[in-house]
């Protein structure tokens, strides 16, 4: 992923993103010139160039010639966020009453989608999460397990050798590879393969196969045991 793309996820269109990194990197420009350099037509830079400045991400320059300055990428990254931030809450306060929490089973495809899922699962664990991760997912949400560890909750992991995470329980095994799976507070389970666009996990709120799944890690505890 470069700049562009990243600057595609903070919501501007590929021909802004373009517009906007031009900026950065000659300073000062006119329509004409942004256009000249990035090789998109006078109209679409000069409607682009507009949105730049409506979203934040340049500054037009008062003077006989218009010209456009860019905003730091970290001003306006931080102005997106806070503004997503503010719509976050807005959400979580106006959103409709769920009726029954689904207890079914869920399937969740892609690496991003898993992870995400992993991580907001263990932003809201309360009291315990049992882990089988490889090295790799250990060391993306390490933090979240250590600050997990320090506000008291309990954290049992099993991974692949070389992770330290002091204080923490952790059990080495020989091999995981991509799979995956977290308990968390004896409720939701998350269970599969990480590591690709076509990766799967299975996600449970039944805490019937919460059980299960806890009985499986007892199981697996008493050969390291």
């Amino acid at each position: 992923m470069d700049n562009i793309d990243r600057l595609v996820e903070f919501g501007l269109t590929r021909q802004e993103a373009t517009l906007y990194t031009t900026l950065y990197a000659e300073g000062e420009l006119t329509g004409y010139e942004a256009s000249k350099l990035t090789g998109i037509s006078r109209s679409n830079a000069y409607n682009a160039l507009a949105c730049l400045v409506e979203k934040g991400a340049a500054n037009i320059v008062d003077g006989s010639v218009t010209k456009y300055v860019p905003v730091s990428f970290d001003e306006f990254c931080s102005s997106k966020l806070r503004y997503l931030e503010e719509m976050k809450e807005e959400l979580i306060q106006n959103e409709p009453a769920v009726r029954v929490e689904s207890e079914g089973y869920i399937t969740i495809t892609g690496d991003k989608q898993i992870k995400d899922k992993l991580i907001y699962l263990l932003l809201q664990t309360q009291e315990r999460v049992y882990l089988t991760m490889n090295a790799q997912v250990t060391e993306s949400v390490k933090d979240i397990l250590m600050e997990l560890y320090r506000k008291g909750v309990r954290v049992l992991l099993i991974t692949e050798s070389g992770v330290k995470l002091s204080g923490i329980r952790v059990y080495y095994a020989k091999k995981i590879e991509n799979q995956i799976s977290a308990i968390i507070d004896d409720k939701y389970v998350l269970n599969g393969e990480i590591g690709s666009d076509y990766a799967t996990c299975l996600f449970s709120g039944k805490k019937e196969l919460a059980e299960i799944f806890k009985d499986s890690l007892r199981t697996k505890i008493k050969f390291f045991d």
